[in-house]
C-alpha cells in the first residue's frame, strides 16, 4: 500500500511538472506575441510590419495549442506577467530587432526543452517489477 501511495505521488508530481512547463511556455508565447506586435509598430516598412505581424499570429497559434493541451489536462493557462517579463517587454524593442529575435529564439528553445523533458518524465512509467527487496 505504501509503495502504491509513493508511486501515485510520483505520478502526480510528474504531471504537475508537465503542466507547469506547458503553462510557462504558454505564458512566454503571450510575451513573444506582444514583442512581435511592438516590433511591428516600429517597423521601417509595411513589408517588415506585415512579416512581424505574421510571426505574431503564428506565435498566437502556438500559444492556443499550449492552452488547448492544458485544458485537456484540466489545468488553466497562466497569463500572469512577471516583473522580469514586463522588463523584457519594455527593453527588447528598444534594443533592436536582431537582439529581440535572438532572445525570442533562445526563450523558445528553452521552453521546448523544458516541455520535452517534462513529457519524457511523464511518459517514464515507474516500474516496481524486478526490484530487489
Amino acid at each position: 500500500m505504501l509503495r502504491n501511495t509513493a508511486s501515485m505521488l510520483n505520478r502526480a508530481e510528474r504531471k504537475r511538472r508537465f503542466i507547469r512547463a506547458l503553462q510557462r511556455a504558454c505564458q512566454r508565447h503571450d510575451l513573444i506575441v506582444q514583442l512581435y506586435q511592438r516590433l511591428a509598430a516600429q517597423a521601417p516598412t509595411e513589408q517588415h510590419e506585415q512579416i512581424l505581424l505574421n510571426l505574431a499570429a503564428a506565435e498566437a497559434s502556438h500559444q492556443r495549442r499550449y492552452a488547448r493541451a492544458l485544458r485537456s489536462l484540466h489545468a488553466n493557462p497562466t497569463y500572469q506577467v512577471s516583473l522580469l517579463d514586463r522588463l523584457w517587454l519594455w527593453l527588447l524593442p528598444h534594443c533592436g530587432i536582431d537582439l529581440t529575435m535572438r532572445w525570442i529564439a533562445w526563450v523558445e528553445r528553452r521552453d521546448m526543452k523544458a516541455v520535452r523533458e517534462a513529457t519524457l518524465l511523464v511518459m517514464a512509467a515507474p516500474s516496481g517489477r524486478g526490484r530487489a527487496r
